[in-house]
């Protein structure tokens, strides 16, 4: 990508059905997984607490551009919303049988916070153990 500047680790997680349900409207991510790879990437004036949160543009796998609030709910539980559905939408995402590569990174020219977000989609119907999933995902508690 043409925009890449500094990048976080990836953070990779299944798709359940909250994360795709139109009243939900956002993708919950794996809080230890953001405290570890996404926080420290932040700067001071990235603020994440409060109703608002920060705009972030998210990268689909095509490489367009979708905006999304990245923020924190109760101070713990790290979300895209406001835009997720229409990524959902645009990509035709599904519970389960799809799995999210998830990328933060500051773009070359502007320094903006941005998040890559790529999928591969595998023949499952339903949801990954707790157990497999660290193991799939390399969680750690």
């Amino acid at each position: 990508m043409a925009v890449l500047g500094r990048c976080s680790k990836p953070i990779r997680r299944q798709l359940t059905k909250s994360d795709v349900k139109v009243d939900q409207n956002r993708l919950m991510l794996g809080q230890v997984q953001v405290e570890k790879n996404f926080l420290p990437f932040l700067e001071e004036s990235d603020t994440l607490l409060g109703k608002e949160g920060i705009k972030v543009s998210v990268y689909g796998p095509d490489g367009k551009v979708h905006e999304t609030m990245f923020k924190m709910w109760n101070e713990k539980t790290p979300v895209l919303t406001s835009g997720w559905n229409t990524f959902v939408k645009e990509y035709q995402l599904s519970m389960y049988c799809d799995f999210l590569t998830v990328l933060m990174f500051r773009h070359k020219e502007t320094s903006e916070i941005c998040v890559s977000i790529d999928f591969t989609r595998q023949h499952v119907v339903r949801q990954l153990s707790e157990r497999i999933s660290k193991i799939v995902f390399k969680v750690e508690d």
